[in-house]
């Protein structure tokens, strides 16, 4: 196993950062990994790359990058893993499915009704609850655009419901 932290600035690492897109990054680690291969001796070795968090940006470059060289002496590449991903903005990752997510574990979190109704009213607010009926759904119809209001989630604003989830539930759970 073969732990990298790519690219420069991730955990780490020190150098001056190039890459100005995912494609530049995907690049960088095929430079990299054919040197890796050649210092080490390890051609023709089955790869599978696993990434977590904002890695989900990164590893299906990596991966198409790697499919594209059609050369198994070097990217033998057999499979790729991706946990807890970021694929998309905090936005669409957090704030729109928040109301969903508490609804579902509601039992759970142990949060009050005057609660509630307040989130449900900022979502449908803000455009969440309209946002993720008509855009969160599988397969996806295209490439998905900013939520609604947005930016007023920043901050502590009046769209951060997700923000508001996580204090009430550390406030009547405080171990979480």
């Amino acid at each position: 196993m073969v732990w990298i932290e790519q690219p420069i600035g991730t955990g780490f690492t020190q150098g001056n950062a190039t890459a100005k897109t995912e494609e530049d990054v995907a690049q960088q680690f095929l430079g990299f990994w054919r040197n890796f291969v050649d210092t080490f001796d390890l051609h023709k070795r089955k790869v599978y790359i696993a990434g977590e968090s904002f890695a989900g940006m990164y590893i299906p470059y990596l991966a198409d990058a790697m499919f594209h060289e059609k050369d198994d002496v070097y990217f033998n590449l057999k499979a790729t893993m991706i946990y807890d991903p970021l694929v998309n903005s905090n936005a669409v990752m957090r704030q729109v499915p928040a109301l969903a997510f508490v609804e579902q574990w509601r039992n759970v979190l142990g949060l009050n009704e005057t609660f509630m109704k307040d989130i449900r009213e900022r979502a449908e607010r803000c455009g969440y609850s309209s946002f993720l009926q008509k855009y969160l759904e599988f397969p996806p119809k295209g490439v998905l655009p900013s939520p609604p209001r947005a930016t007023e989630r920043l901050n502590g604003g009046d769209c951060d419901v997700w923000g508001s989830v996580i204090d009430a539930a550390m406030l009547v759970n405080p171990v979480i």
